[in-house]
């Protein structure tokens, strides 16, 4: 089934199976990322049919994956790194919520649940 987009630009359906422990993979990556499995599958398949259009030759593939492997511990280290700094502006933010609160201004209690929720909602360590 071939169906336009909005943006005028034709999709087709594709369906099939993915193993389990794949598709929960697939689903991490999309959440770290703020898209749609179906967004990140397109964008994958889409950036590997073009870097293989672009081989050269066997070399370049492996030098490219070796790359890859290389910095994926470093991409999750980084990753850690910023969610630690997020939860200590959110403590910082707590501690002014609190000094707030002791210097009798009204609601910043709530205040304080509400940025809470919304921040450690968005902020998750990778598995690793």
């Amino acid at each position: 089934m071939v169906k336009r987009r909005e943006s005028g630009g034709k999709m087709a359906r594709v369906h099939f199976s993915l193993e389990e422990g794949t598709y929960l993979s697939l689903k991490r990556a999309a959440d770290l990322n703020r898209e749609t499995v179906s967004a990140l599958m397109r964008r994958v398949l889409k950036e590997g049919l073009e870097a293989q259009q672009g081989e050269g030759d066997e070399l370049t593939l492996m030098i490219r994956r070796t790359v890859r492997d290389e910095l994926r511990p470093t991409e999750a280290v980084l990753t850690k790194a910023a969610v630690q700094a997020a939860i200590a502006t959110g403590t910082g933010m707590y501690l002014g919520v609190q000094a707030a609160a002791d210097l009798g201004v009204a609601g910043v209690v709530e205040l304080h649940r509400r940025a809470s929720a919304l921040a450690s909602g968005r902020a998750k360590l990778p598995e690793q």
